[in-house]
This record gives C-alpha cells, sequence and structure tokens, in this order.
C-alpha cells in the first residue's frame, strides 16, 4: 500500500516521501522507514535521522519521550495517533511540532489587546453611518 510521510520540522519547511509498505505496517514502521530512507527530524537539541539510530527500539523510544513531553505531535490525515496505529491505503502520516498556544486562546488575546474599535467588521466607520453599519 503507499503511504506518504510529512515531517514538519521549522518555519515553512516541511520534507515529504511517498512509499510503499506491506498492509499492516504501523506509524513506527513507516517512521523507520523513512528515516532510513533520509528523513531528518530535529526539534530541540533532539536530532533524529538514519545515522545516529540504532535499533527500533531506540526510534520508539525517542519518539515516545518527544510526544510525552508535548515536544511532537504525530497524526494521520491531521487526526491524532500513537505509534502503533495500523496505517492505511493512502495514508499520510504527519509529524509537526507541538502547538505552544491553543490558536483560538491567541486570537482572543490579540483582539483583547488591540481593542474592538481597531478590528473586525467595525474596525472603519464611515462618515455619516449608523452604528454597527
Amino acid at each position: 500500500m503507499r503511504i506518504e510521510v510529512l515531517c514538519a520540522h521549522g518555519f515553512r519547511s516541511v520534507a515529504e516521501q511517498h512509499f510503499q509498505v506491506p498492509v499492516g505496517t504501523s506509524v513506527l514502521q513507516a517512521l523507520q522507514r523513512a528515516f532510513d530512507g533520509g528523513m531528518v527530524l530535529e526539534i530541540g537539541p533532539v536530532l533524529i535521522n538514519a545515522q545516529n539510530l540504532v535499533s527500533p527500539h531506540q526510534l520508539q523510544s525517542k519518539l515516545e519521550s518527544l510526544v510525552q513531553n508535548t515536544q511532537l505531535f504525530l497524526s494521520v490525515w491531521g487526526e491524532p495517533c500513537g505509534l502503533e496505529t495500523l496505517l492505511e491505503h493512502n495514508a499520510r502520516l504527519e509529524l509537526t511540532k507541538a502547538l505552544r498556544v491553543d490558536p483560538k486562546v491567541a486570537r482572543r488575546e490579540r483582539f483583547k489587546k488591540q481593542g474592538t474599535k481597531g478590528a473586525g467588521l467595525f474596525a472603519k466607520i464611515r462618515d455619516g453611518a449608523k452604528a454597527g453599519y
């Protein structure tokens, strides 16, 4: 079956690989194959690539620690998954840095800072217009 592995390890930098795997392949097995194929994951001081991995167990322990420390987010088509999740045909496995702030909370805080008069639909009022139009 065909799968796609995306690794977003920085601002506007995405590494992408497509390859064939047997039916019943787990996320961990697909990542092992991706790293063997040249993919590199760098999050802070942690660097994962084919040269510094000795065994699948070592890869699993590094990935689990990154996920538990909320430094890495694993998903299949945007839905959270674990390392033991089995992949389906045409799956897209995504490795991204975990969000530091919830986007909705960040937007609310930005709106509070700039105030209601400087943002949104009512930022510019036409001369002679009623309030809210």
